[in-house]
């Protein structure tokens, strides 16, 4: 009721008072100003002229008696002692063309003096220009800084009309001071903001009177129905109790049935009104459906429970369960009928069903070993598929023969867990093994075994799978091995077949093979749809066809398509998914199959080749791509291409640390492309380098909204000019780092890249820079400068970056001034938790963008932070949090709460990145919280909980004040 009156009366009100506001501050006002401006000027244009027709008529009674000189001096006389304005202040002056002023009547030491140098405060010959204004119109205004009125000491902005009397080559001018015209001007604001207060005052008065009226008599007009619908529903609750169609009857007489029945059996389910006829009706179908159960499904004492058909009214048969049981009352029989449609319910298994036998019809091309083998101690193999037996070294089942399957196992630990599985009758599930070949190569598998259970519910056999272990962990990480030719991915295979389908042409049977031919062209088809007189397709032409057998004919006759075509089709709905049409092309070895509209429009046709070129929209691919780009553009194009990348790895569950990897990989592919150029361009190295990525991309964790960070270290040792060499190493880093931003990997704000001085250093440079940073921390500045520590080496010398990497461990052993700094640079973190709480908690309808970048920072920085302290090397948070949790650095609690957030936060920000990007926008890192789940924000609430728990830590063990 409440949201109901805020959106039907609060809210309209409330805008047509914000209308009126608008209005008035957007239009009214500016008018208004505008209008007064123009007022003013037309003041100043009239009163010139006036000054203007002194002259000209002092100029008409020149004569021999009255000269020009003297008609001169009178007109300067009188324009002089012209006056108006409220204070009679505002006045006229004079001045010649050449220029030089002829008279002011407030400045008279100007009289006769040369203006063609003078200026205003702002250095503008505004006398000057005047001249050249009248000299190209006549008259005209201009505006520039002069004395206020009689007050040479006040220097304010005007505005003046000037006109030129070219018989003397006098310019007459007079102005408006802009400071009047503002103080005008925003006296007149005042009174329309005060009216507009008053009036809002009114309106909102008006509108609390009414909203309270409104309100109570919403809220009294809810409380009746609440009323009046708990009472029915007390009545309702007796019929409708039973979520099954229910009716009751007494001497074939319908004493009540529920709306699941009426639903159930296509009637309108509204029972108050249904006419008898109509419970006659559901009487008899119910009915009908009893009467034909087999007598050995009737149970003793009249009762009923089988399963049967029933007719609806519209005719169509339902799979329903139905319950007959007696009742008897005041010496008459009656029957309650319970009606269970399982008509969805075996619907869903009947397609169950057809899907394994897709599936059946498609595991051939799946790169799976399935396998059989015994239970027991001794488990032998006795049936496994092609696949399984390539991953063993095997040409067929027989050499296979009697193989134990414990004997294909190289290492006895993982002999011993696969064993205590078999024996325990559990399940094992991914277990990576390493496995004897046949050939006695070694290679490393994933098994996966399933118990298979008798009639007596003893374990006979157990089922299992095998794949090879590098290939299908590369395919979770996503680029690391190609896709084998025909591997279509699980989202793909899931999708409806309505997005895939190209239109060919549509022929007729005594269509020319040369038409055809030429339609296929215009349409870019790859065939051409036979039909019949009905529209019905009963064939197709593809090159194939007429590279095959139009040939034969030798244009020696006209040739129609239906001698070539080829036929009967295979057709699918545009209601099935692309694993539908898949298999159907596969199981009947086709390269097209038509699909059928069932709205009526024309046929489509989907081709095998297609699909298997989909395979194209994969990391390995886009990886292949970057690497043969020609160009800058094309490059660029290739990166654009990974938000889509990501979308559809987050959509397959690949998570979103793997989707940094992935974009880290790119960055790194192109910076070591850019940098092979620079060296190219600026000749071989003076000096070994190494080629560093820090921060995100060092940990292998970029997002769609991170910029690059990095840095050059080359070897400083028995050198003669340093600069030399640095100089060569900055032209580098400037290419890199400017090829990079164009490719879609943004400048850093912060300047932390090679193609600036302090991150482009000599090997003993950088060895006495983190020195200071250790010994002689600043709290300030730790926590951008700890990201060089998540450094990784992307091309160069290994042993530079290996040297850099072992002085910093050495450097920070027993430096606990340097923790101690950097424990109060993390506590200094402050989390937003009040703005999480409010929308968590108190349902708070705030739109704010809140940073997921300020947690995920806490959760690295913290997790760094030990890494550094123990002396962990590696770099990307998780197997940071791996490491210190195998040399119990960390509590099992601090490794799960903190892995599970950092997987949650970056997978929550890779979905609102892209979701920015899909809808033309700027990836960023703000979130808007109301859009999140209740779930997610609670989530996130107790995330912050725990980086906070931490802190408290660091600030007890750290003794951080």
């Amino acid at each position: 009721m409440q949201s109901r009156f805020i959106n039907r009366i609060l809210l309209p009100s409330l805008f047509a008072v914000f209308l009126f506001l608008i209005s008035m501050y957007v239009y009214v006002i500016p008018d208004y100003r505008e209008s007064l401006m123009d007022k003013k000027r037309e003041t100043i244009r009239e009163l010139t002229n006036t000054a203007w027709s002194v002259m000209s008529k002092l100029d008409g009674m020149v004569s021999d008696s009255f000269p020009v000189g003297q008609a001169q001096h009178e007109a300067a006389l009188i324009i002089s002692e012209m006056r108006y304005g409220d204070e009679m202040k505002d006045y006229f002056w004079i001045t010649d063309t050449l220029p030089r002023m002829v008279m002011h009547p407030y400045r008279p030491q100007l009289n006769g003096a040369d203006l063609s140098q003078f200026e205003d405060l702002s250095g503008k010959k505004f006398f000057v220009e005047i001249v050249r204004l009248v000299e190209a119109s006549d008259d005209g205004y201009i505006d520039y800084k002069w004395q206020w009125k009689d007050d040479s000491l006040m220097v304010v902005p005007k505005l003046s009309y000037v006109k030129v009397y070219e018989p003397w080559g006098w310019i007459v001018g007079t102005g408006i001071y802009v400071e009047d015209v503002k103080r005008e001007i925003a006296q007149v604001t005042r009174q329309v903001v005060l009216i507009s207060i008053v009036i809002t005052l009114l309106i909102a008065a008006l509108i609390a009177y009414l909203a309270r009226r409104n309100y109570t008599a919403e809220f009294a007009r809810e409380q009746a129905q609440n009323k009046l619908r708990e009472t029915l529903e007390k009545y309702k609750n007796l019929v409708e109790a039973s979520p099954d169609g229910v009716l009751m009857t007494l001497n074939d007489e319908v004493l009540y049935f529920n709306t699941w029945l009426t639903d159930m059996l296509g009637f309108d389910h509204d029972a108050d009104t249904v006419p008898e006829s109509t419970a006659l009706q559901l009487l008899g179908i119910v009915k009908a459906g009893v009467e034909s159960v087999q007598s050995d499904e009737r149970l003793k004492d009249n009762e009923l429970v089988a399963e049967t058909f029933i007719r609806n009214k519209n005719g169509r048969l339902k799979e329903v369960i139905i319950h007959r049981s007696v009742f008897e009352t005041s010496g008459r029989q009656g029957f309650i009928y319970t009606v269970k449609d399982v008509s969805r319910h075996k619907a869903t298994q009947r397609e169950l069903d057809a899907n394994l036998e897709k599936f059946k019809s498609i595991a051939g091309w799946m790169k799976l070993g399935v396998f059989r083998c015994t239970a027991g101690r001794n488990p032998k193999i006795v049936e496994m598929n092609s696949t399984g037996l390539e991953l063993l070294g095997f040409t067929s089942l027989a050499e296979m023969k009697e193989v134990e399957l414990l004997g294909l196992f190289q290492d006895q630990e993982e002999r011993r867990k696969v064993l205590k599985s078999i024996i325990a009758d559990q399940q094992l599930k991914d277990k990576l093994v390493k496995v004897n070949l046949h050939d006695g190569t070694r290679k490393s598998l994933l098994i996966s075994l399933f118990p298979v259970k008798d009639n007596s519910d003893n374990v006979q056999f157990f089922d299992g799978i095998i794949v090879d272990a590098y290939e299908h962990l590369s395919r979770r990480v996503g680029y690391d091995t190609p896709l084998s030719a025909n591997q279509l991915t699980p989202s793909l295979l899931l999708k409806p077949v309505t997005g895939y389908i190209k239109s060919p042409p549509v022929c007729n049977l005594d269509t020319p093979v040369e038409i055809a031919c030429r339609l296929m062209v215009q349409k870019n088809s790859d065939l051409a749809i036979v039909a019949d007189q009905k529209g019905k397709p009963i064939g197709l032409v593809t090159h194939g066809d007429i590279s095959r057998r139009f040939v034969f004919y030798e244009n020696k006759r006209p040739v129609s398509v239906s001698e070539i075509m080829s036929a009967p089709v295979t057709s699918v709905s545009d209601q099935e998914m692309v694993v539908d049409a898949f298999s159907l092309m596969i199981t009947k070895r086709i390269s097209y199959i038509i699909v059928l509209s069932n709205e009526g429009r024309p046929p489509g046709y989907l081709s095998l080749t297609d699909l298997n070129e989909l395979k194209a929209d994969t990391p390995e691919f886009l990886i292949n791509s970057i690497q043969h780009a020609q160009s800058l553009p094309e490059l660029a194009e290739e990166v654009k291409k990974l938000p889509r990348m990501i979308t559809h790895m987050l959509e397959s569950g690949a998570g979103a640390l793997t989707s940094g990897k992935l974009i880290s990989k790119v960055a790194d592919q192109l910076t070591c492309r850019f940098i092979e150029e620079a060296i190219a361009s600026l000749g071989s190295p003076p000096v070994q380098f190494a080629f560093m990525v820090l921060g995100s991309e060092g940990r292998r964790e970029q997002t769609l909204a991170t910029d690059q960070d990095n840095a050059i270290i080359f070897d400083d040792s028995g050198i003669n000019d340093k600069e030399v060499v640095r100089n060569y190493f900055l032209e580098m880093g400037t290419s890199v780092s400017k090829k990079l931003d164009q490719t879609g990997f943004p400048l850093c704000k912060g300047g932390v890249m090679a193609m600036n001085r302090e991150w482009c250093l000599g090997r003993s440079e950088i060895n006495q820079r983190v020195t200071e940073w250790i010994s002689n921390p600043n709290p300030a500045e730790l926590l951008q400068i700890s990201i060089f520590f998540d450094f990784r080496l992307v091309y160069g010398e290994s042993g530079l970056s290996e040297h850099v990497q072992q002085h910093c461990l050495t450097s920070l052993k027993n430096k606990e001034v340097f923790f101690y700094n950097l424990a109060t640079s993390l506590v200094s973190i402050r989390l937003n938790m009040k703005t999480v709480s409010k929308h968590t908690d108190d349902n708070d309808s705030q739109s704010e963008g809140w940073d997921i970048k300020q947690p995920l920072m806490a959760i690295t920085s913290i997790v760094r932070f030990w890494s550094l302290k123990y002396g962990i090397i590696e770099r990307s948070t998780p197997e940071r949090l791996l490491a210190l949790k195998s040399v119990e650095a960390i509590s099992d609690s601090f490794f799960e709460e903190f892995h599970s957030a950092f997987r949650f936060l970056n997978h929550l920000r890779l979905q609102h990145q892209v979701r920015n990007l899909a809808s033309h926008k700027t990836a960023t890192n703000l979130i808007v919280l109301e859009t999140l789940t209740e779930m997610d924000r609670l989530t996130i609430k107790n995330i912050l909980n725990a980086i906070q728990a931490h802190q408290s830590r660091l600030i007890t063990e750290f003794r951080v004040t």
